[in-house]
């Protein structure tokens, strides 16, 4: 400042200068993970017990300087029917993998469609979710029987057996829980 009224050049008056020093502090914003699933939608018979790998690929744990984040997925029911499995968990091939396999237990005798929220968590907060449309078919279990003895006894001259004569027992349609139907009894 030359104290005057603003007319250059300053004219040997004396000014009177402030210093002052500004730190600016960029702070790193997590960035969501993100994946894909290798099926849009998944169809299963009731009764599954499976794993497929290379489920979710291409999973990504945010931008660059984030590669060392731990991740974990989560799967949560958003609607359809309680209780068709009994496990159904995705997780990391390795723990700096790309890849994630999914491992699932479809309860036997139950049926429906669900949609299952999957969703990829990192350590520091950040997550991205995809919702996957599920559904557990009905399986057409056969009837089933065990024979009351290895032999039967009749005279020579029998046309027939009597009718009170047990043959089998004991007999099932097909599934001991035949005819639970999508309502997740």
């Amino acid at each position: 400042d030359d104290g005057g009224t603003g007319t250059p050049p300053c004219q040997g008056r004396g000014s009177n200068t402030t210093v002052a020093n500004l730190s600016i502090v960029v702070n790193p914003v997590n960035q969501n993970p993100s994946f894909l699933l290798s099926n849009a939608t998944l169809e299963i018979p009731e009764g599954t017990v499976s794993t497929i790998h290379s489920f979710a690929y291409n999973i990504t744990r945010g931008e660059v300087g984030e590669e060392a984040q731990r991740l974990h997925f989560t799967t949560a029911q958003v609607d359809g029917p309680l209780g068709l499995f009994r496990h159904f968990e995705l997780y990391l091939s390795s723990p700096n993998g790309n890849t994630a396999f999914l491992r699932l237990t479809a309860r036997p005798y139950r049926f429906g469609a669900v949609t299952m929220n999957i969703t990829l968590n990192d350590e520091l907060g950040g997550s991205y979710t995809v919702q996957l449309p599920v559904t557990v078919l009905p399986v057409n279990d056969p009837p089933t029987f065990h024979l009351a003895s290895s032999h039967v006894l009749a005279g020579q001259d029998t046309t027939c057996l009597p009718s009170e004569t047990t043959w089998a027992e004991p007999v099932t349609r097909g599934g001991s829980c035949a005819g639970l139907a999508s309502s997740g009894a």
